[in-house]
């Protein structure tokens, strides 16, 4: 842990460059929702909160690309959701959260893999989700396979990412707590991370700059207790 600020350019390289994650999962998934690519996210406004879980059937069926991106609007944006792909959207309006899930039919499994559009040399291409969602937002998302990027302008609240097989990328971020892990890949802070209490953890750490009062940095391989993961 250190404390006040870290310097532009930090750079934590460990023995050996990030892993590309494999290309016949180790996981198992697929995904659940509504029945077209766009959600209807209207009814959230202002402050509220992104929660993206992925299961472990369907990690294994293809990797997701989750891209969060913040702007000066005050309303949310959702698209990737598809029912036929087991990704499905839910509000909670009590809380103002947007829940997404990316789970999957065991039952149609096989049939997926055998007519999987895209499927290359290195398996299934990812299937994409992008949110976009004002400054001030909490997000937290949890991936077995696949990669996280959040750009935009800057994102502005508690943040949890994790990704087992993948790569995380940030632009501008800041909260209370920040917890971002990449375990068997990179994680890149193109622009500035500032937070109270900041852990990251990856195979690869690259930043332009990073503050806090209180930072944790490690870059090795993470194994993530399963009582702790998710939001």
């Amino acid at each position: 842990q250190r404390g006040g600020t870290m310097a532009t350019a930090l750079r934590l390289l460990p023995g050996r460059a990030p892993r590309l994650y494999r290309a016949n999962a180790l996981l198992c998934h697929r995904l659940l929702s509504t029945t077209t690519t766009e959600f209807d996210a209207s009814s959230m406004v202002g402050r509220g909160s992104l929660v993206i879980k992925q299961s472990a059937a369907s990690a294994a069926l293809r990797p997701l690309r989750v891209e969060v991106t913040p702007d000066w609007g005050e309303r949310v944006a959702v698209t990737g959701i598809d029912a036929t792909r087991g990704v499905t959207a839910t509000i909670d309006t009590a809380t103002n959260t947007l829940h997404i899930s990316v789970d999957t039919d065991t039952d149609t499994d096989a049939a997926d893999r055998d007519t999987d559009i895209g499927s290359g040399p290195a398996g299934p291409a990812p299937h994409a989700i992008h949110v976009t969602t004002p400054e001030m937002f909490e997000v937290a998302v949890e991936l077995l396979r696949g990669d996280i990027h959040v750009t935009g302008t800057k994102l502005e609240g508690d943040l949890s990412l994790f990704t087992a097989e993948g790569d995380i990328r940030v632009g501008k971020i800041r909260g209370e707590s920040i917890e971002v892990q990449a375990p068997n890949g990179a994680i890149e802070v193109r622009k500035v991370a500032e937070s109270g209490d900041m852990r990251m953890s990856a195979r690869s750490i690259t930043a332009k700059k990073i503050s806090g009062e209180k930072v944790a940095l490690s870059a090795r391989p993470l194994v993530r207790d399963s009582t702790s993961a998710g939001a």
